[in-house]
């Protein structure tokens, strides 16, 4: 016997839960053992083992992989307690091909010559289009239907490149957790969500694939018509209708905006003036009277270039879409309405 000072801690709350256990009414003598006194019991060795002792129960092998778990002990364990063990039993799945030969196809050829190593059926050495196709078997259709448009159709390893069918994270068994998993092969566009502007991934407010269907869609990833109606999902106050439309808005917010990260504010693939004059030509152009002199070395013209090319939106605030036009019927994107003279406040 150890003295008491060896014991541990984790084995005196075992030992305090079977003392509760035996001097509670639920074990005394011709008692009637009710299902919530036996699950009230059960909580309490529970909470007298310590959180230790779940974890490192193991889930029941069941169905066929009983005869895979007796040389593969390991694979068969992690297996049944993913969700992948919820092929023994399924009517939608013929009984020979429950358990582990939903997956592993040729099991009775392997049993007959365990040594043999040409009969082995693991999927490590098939392509990633044949690993592909087993797991098409049961995951058709949803998300997976035009999975051979994606690029990582395309992967040396097919599904298995971002799953481990035998124990991934989470529901989606993935290898790693968002973003650290795409990272592996999109090292570029993650290292754009740590700039200054981005969409909150870095913080765990949403992961690559609240943008991107990775099992493929008619124009790739992105899982809308357009990144316009992607972006709307959430951005649906840039949307509209509006009387006068910003043109970016309504073809492709990538225009103007780079998704995964920007040293710019908003997510800007430059900063004001430039992105602007990319396609406007400011306050001298040609089809008005010119606000801005182009009489060159003027001190008129210097004051006004430097009150008039700074941040465009300091007064075209509304950039994505407003109802408010000007005299001539040009687009302000400016604040107001048309309802209230132009003024934000109408009330005076």
């Amino acid at each position: 016997m150890p003295d008491s000072g060896s014991v541990s801690q984790r084995e005196r709350r075992l030992r305090r839960g079977r003392v509760i256990l035996q001097h509670s009414s639920v074990m005394r003598p011709g008692a009637v053992l009710s299902r919530a006194a036996v699950s009230a019991g059960a909580v309490l060795v529970m909470i007298a083992a310590g959180p230790r002792s779940l974890a490192a129960q193991k889930a029941p092998v069941r169905g066929e992989a009983q005869t895979c778990a007796a040389c593969h002990d390991q694979a068969t364990s992690s297996w049944a307690a993913s969700i992948h063990r919820r092929t023994v039993g399924a009517p939608q799945i013929a009984g020979s091909r429950q358990a582990c030969a939903a997956c592993h196809r040729g099991i009775e050829d392997h049993l007959s010559d365990v040594t043999e190593v040409s009969k082995r059926p693991s999927l490590k050495g098939l392509s990633g289009e044949a690993v592909s196709e087993i797991c098409l078997g049961c995951h058709r259709g949803g998300k997976q239907t035009l999975w051979k448009l994606s690029a990582h159709s395309r992967g040396e390893k097919g599904c298995l490149t971002c799953h481990d069918p035998h124990g991934g994270t989470g529901s989606q068994m993935l290898k790693a957790r968002e973003p650290e998993l795409c990272q592996e092969c999109h090292p570029v566009q993650v290292a754009e969500g740590n700039l200054p502007s981005h969409h909150p991934i870095a913080e765990g407010k949403m992961v690559c694939t609240d943008c991107h269907n990775v099992h493929g869609e008619e124009r790739g990833n992105p899982p809308e018509a357009s990144n316009g109606e992607m972006c709307f999902k959430c951005h649906g106050e840039k949307q509209g209708p509006f009387q006068a439309e910003h043109p970016p808005v309504t073809e492709d917010c990538t225009i103007c905006h780079r998704p995964h990260g920007s040293p710019v504010d908003n997510l800007l693939i430059q900063d004001q003036p430039v992105l602007c004059l990319q396609c406007h030509p400011g306050h001298s152009d040609g089809h008005r009277t010119p606000i801005v002199s182009v009489s060159p070395g003027s001190p008129e013209t210097v004051e006004a270039i430097n009150g008039f090319y700074g941040r465009c939106t300091s007064c075209h605030s509304r950039i994505h879409g407003n109802d408010l036009m000007s005299g001539t019927g040009n687009p302000t994107f400016m604040p107001g309405s048309p309802l209230d003279g132009g003024s934000e406040d109408s009330s005076g």
